[in-house]
């Protein structure tokens, strides 16, 4: 049973369950994305717990697939330990068993290596995850609204983004950590490192940290908010091609999440404008309107390249949590909608407190939906059809 149900094991040979009359020479994993042999890790354990490290390699005929060496077994019952980083960044692990009918002559001797760990799921990760992301998006967005339709400067606004500046990358350091973390599934992290850090999932980690920090010091320390913007959307561009689009058609996939995230960062940017600073709310209304339009298109295209059949929308945990997604998304429309028509076109100091109230809600609800896009993230996408 997989602890993080992302690249999910398709099938094995032997497989699980299955009872083969002689000793196996090859373990064979076959999974529904590719795979990172760097740190893909296998463990056989028999009847008595004893395990034994195997050396995974990718197949050279099938980058979702892992092939290992099996010594000479003896007959009985052996645990097959699995780990793996997807090609999307998501560690996963997982186990089944298989029965040896008649054992080898001269089986090999079992020495307690450890097995490989399989790291539990949780909240943790797309928690931290969700914060990570809520820091980075309402960075980039406060600092390119600093630059673009706050040109003149605004103290307070200023203050915001130099406390988004600091917190940012401290939420993403926990975050990798966690993920790395993940990677290892036990092993020394000394050992994984140099391999995680060699992963698509693992330099773009490293970007977007490295640009926060980068932006950190533009906002608090050279007072160039127009470079902290540039580098806070380098690290917003960054996560655009993490997850689920490194790993499903990716060259329409991650430029469509790309312009997702930005509108989003626009959107809630340009919110926590206006609850500081009330007087750019006209201009904010409008960038929120093409943020609006950005989002339901982009999010469209990412839900027919994710899903491969409508119905998957109600059968799939997947399906499940976009439409939760979704729906997040139309309450954030209703009140936008009502800010634009209604309280925007006569604002009056009454109006003002309402708007501003109103406002306080919208912010809530979308941290709320941008935490619940990470745990989306660290869901797995439908498989559509068997392995070959």
């Amino acid at each position: 049973m997989a602890a993080l149900l992302h690249a999910a094991l398709l099938g094995s040979a032997p497989a699980g369950g299955e009872r083969v009359e002689t000793s196996p020479a090859q373990l064979r994993l076959w999974f529904s994305e590719p795979v990172e042999p760097t740190l893909s890790r296998l463990s056989l354990e028999n009847a008595s717990g004893e395990s034994l490290r195997l050396t995974p390699t990718g197949d050279p005929r099938d980058i979702r697939a892992l092939l290992a060496s099996v010594p000479p077994l003896a007959a009985g019952d052996y645990r097959v330990r699995w780990h793996i980083v997807s090609a999307d960044g998501h560690p996963v692990g997982g186990d089944f068993v298989f029965t040896v009918l008649r054992g080898a002559a001269a089986p090999a001797q079992f020495r307690d290596a450890g097995a490989v760990t399989v790291v539990a799921a949780g909240a943790v990760g797309p928690l931290v995850r969700g914060l990570a992301f809520t820091a980075l998006l309402a960075l980039a967005g406060v600092l390119v609204l600093r630059v673009s339709i706050v040109p003149q400067g605004s103290a307070r606004i200023d203050r915001l983004a130099s406390v988004l500046a600091v917190v940012t990358p401290a939420l993403l350091a926990v975050d990798f950590w966690l993920w790395l973390r993940g990677a290892a599934a036990g092993a020394p992290m000394s050992d994984v490192l140099p391999a995680a850090l060699g992963t698509w999932a693992g330099r773009l980690n490293v970007v977007r940290l490295g640009t926060s920090l980068l932006a950190l010091w533009a906002v608090g320390l050279a007072r160039r908010p127009g470079l902290g913007a540039a580098l806070a959307v380098v690290a917003v561009l960054a996560s655009g091609a993490m997850g689920h689009p490194a790993a499903a058609t990716p060259l329409a996939a991650i430029p469509a999440t790309m312009i997702h995230l930005v509108a989003v960062a626009l959107w809630l940017g340009g919110l926590l404008c206006l609850l500081i600073d009330g007087s750019v709310a006209a201009r904010v209304s409008n960038v929120a309107l093409c943020a609006v339009v950005a989002i339901g298109v982009t999010g469209t295209v990412n839900g027919v390249l994710f899903l491969s059949a409508p119905a998957d929308l109600v059968r799939s945990r997947y399906g499940v949590l976009l439409l939760a997604k979704v729906a997040g998304l139309g309450v954030l429309a209703l009140f936008g909608w009502r800010h634009r028509f209604r309280l925007l076109p006569q604002l009056t100091p009454a109006r003002a407190v309402t708007l501003r109230r109103s406002v306080t809600w919208e912010v809530a609800v979308m941290v709320s939906v941008i935490v619940l896009a990470a745990f989306l993230a660290f869901t797995p996408i439908p498989i559509s059809e068997a392995h070959p």
